[in-house]
């Protein structure tokens, strides 16, 4: 019997590091959330990877029909290597939720892959977000790829307020 993940579950002053995650399809090498809204409080998400043999998504949070919430928090120095596909090497989010970043630092999270690299920062599908007060810095994603969009940011039939916010370097 598992307690309910709801928006009454704060994770409060961890450090989130050093994980990996592999295979044909990898995601969340950080965090995985999928179907609950959690919220995170100062909290560091940093240094996970994920290696994928085809696609590879979020390897710091990987967040699936989620309304999670970050406030005060790092997600940085995450790297997304895969053959294929790799999106959101800080953040992956998709399905429908309404996330929010609060005063979140966003920077140094690399995405490398053959074909496809979106979003090394963060990458939004299909969901809406709030950003306020954040700063989005010197996210990669690796050229060498045929298709390479946002460093910083990369939206997809998402809907995203931006405010107060810097997106720098990327």
């Amino acid at each position: 019997n598992h307690p309910t993940i709801d928006t009454n579950t704060i994770v409060r002053g961890f450090r989130i590091t050093d994980g990996f995650v592999s295979g044909s399809s990898a995601n969340g090498g950080g965090i995985y959330i999928s179907a609950c809204s959690p919220k995170f409080v100062s909290d560091a998400i940093t240094g996970n990877h994920i290696a994928a043999v085809n696609w590879g998504y979020g390897a710091g949070v990987y967040c699936n029909a989620s309304s999670a919430i970050f406030y005060n928090s790092t997600i940085a120095l995450n790297v997304t290597d895969s053959s294929s596909w790799g999106y959101g090497g800080g953040i992956y989010t998709t399905g429908a939720g309404n996330m929010k970043l609060n005063k979140v630092k966003i920077y140094g999270n690399i995405i490398r892959s053959n074909s496809w690299n979106h979003g090394a920062g963060a990458h939004f599908s299909g969901t809406s977000v709030t950003i306020t007060n954040c700063i989005i810095s010197n996210n990669l994603a690796d050229t060498s790829a045929i298709w390479a969009y946002g460093a910083g940011l990369y939206a997809e039939n998402a809907k995203i307020s931006v405010i107060r916010t810097k997106i720098i370097g990327n």
